[in-house]
């Protein structure tokens, strides 16, 4: 089971290092087309192709980035527009052009549920442009590439037929979208749904079949999908939780398991927060006093929790939030300091940033952890596989 990285351009220019040149991290690299801008495209032509420009030699998935116009009636351009936008990146793997059916879209600021009608309106745009694109693959100009054939849906059934669908037009390797918030039951159901639709064909034709998860991250489930004619996935879940989880956001693999960040707030993110100012710089000075081992576990909660109270008084929280939020903090913070994970890796990353890994609070710091944790989440895949 392949992990691909999904990558988000910074900005139009190579970076200086990329993720998986610190250390391996992934097995491929997917691009979605909605973060390419006109002049990012530019300079990917120019440096020879997306591999020469990401540097990396392996595997590169590219896809329309449904997720980035999932509240459109349909998708911003056209299939051949797609195609020749893979073509000119050299893109070698690329998604068809699918359409996301969601539950509820949010319409100038007002979020409604789409109808029955819309949702198999969008199904059906999505296997319309699969034909679409099969028709134009057999033209000299894009028969090298390889396309992925995306199975969109709202319930097990239409994930089903899709899947029938695509297969009877051909497709070979298939996609799985619109499966990051659904339950994992009815993920299940999904996969066995579609693996019941494979099941039906000739054995030759069988084999060849391999799928593709888009924006999949339940460890768990890997050694059930392997079964499954699974064979890759992507997602940026732990690149993302690194900043947008308030519980989960340092992950340590061997076994898998999460630590809470330490959250130091900025005080001059507000203005409510001025005169914190020394209590802040007093606090950080305390978690690098206690990651040298100057002062102890106890002094060092105390004066973290003390000073999250503090800003959230200045916050206009009220005190009986404030009194749970402290006490769930407490928990948190007493196993990320009790246990030092941050001592315990050995990534460059922590070797090299030490607690600030662990440190909730800048872009560095947030950014520091979220590299760390790309590489605990495909170490812990590897061990999955292994066993």
């Amino acid at each position: 089971m392949d992990f691909y990285f999904v990558w988000t351009p910074r900005d139009p220019e190579p970076e200086e290092q990329y993720l998986w040149e610190i250390f391996p991290c992934c097995d491929g690299i997917l691009l979605s087309k909605g973060y390419v801008t006109d002049e990012l495209e530019k300079n990917i032509m120019r440096n020879g192709g997306i591999h020469n420009f990401l540097r990396w030699k392996g595997p590169i998935i590219g896809d329309s980035g449904t997720w980035l116009y999932k509240y459109e009636d349909e998708p911003p351009y056209s299939v051949r527009e797609l195609l020749d936008y893979y073509i000119r990146l050299k893109i070698p793997i690329g998604a068809h052009l699918d359409h996301m059916i969601l539950k509820t879209i949010n319409v100038d600021g007002v979020k409604r549920e789409l109808t029955p009608q819309e949702k198999k309106r969008r199904w059906e745009i999505t296997l319309y442009n699969a034909r679409e694109t099969m028709e134009l693959l057999s033209k000299e100009k894009f028969n090298h590439l390889k396309i992925i054939g995306v199975v969109q849906g709202w319930d097990v059934q239409s994930y089903r037929e899709a899947a029938k669908e695509l297969l009877d037009m051909g497709y070979e390797y298939l996609g799985v979208g619109g499966i990051a918030r659904k339950p994992t039951s009815q993920l299940i159901k999904i996969i066995e749904g579609i693996n019941k639709e494979i099941n039906k064909l000739p054995s030759e034709k069988r084999k060849r079949i391999k799928i593709h998860l888009f924006g999949f991250a339940r460890l768990h489930l890997i050694p059930f999908l392997m079964k499954r004619h699974v064979v890759s996935f992507d997602t940026a879940a732990p690149l993302r939780q690194a900043w947008e989880s308030g519980k989960h956001n340092y992950h340590f693999a061997n076994p898998w398991r999460s630590y809470t960040a330490i959250r130091i707030r900025l005080t001059r993110m507000k203005k409510c927060r001025k005169g914190l100012e020394k209590l802040e710089k007093e606090t950080l000075e305390t978690m690098y006093k206690f990651a040298e081992k100057m002062v102890s576990l106890e002094f060092a909660l105390k004066k973290i929790l003390d000073y999250e109270r503090r800003i959230l008084e200045v916050d206009g929280v009220e005190l009986k939030k404030i009194n749970k939020i402290i006490e769930i903090l407490r928990k948190r913070y007493v196993r990320t300091l009790k246990d030092r994970p941050w001592e315990k890796c050995d990534c460059p990353i922590c070797r090299k940033r030490g607690v600030d890994v662990i440190i909730f609070r800048e872009g560095w710091r947030n950014g520091s952890r979220a590299y760390h944790n790309v590489r605990q989440f495909y170490l812990e895949l590897n061990r999955i596989k292994r066993n």
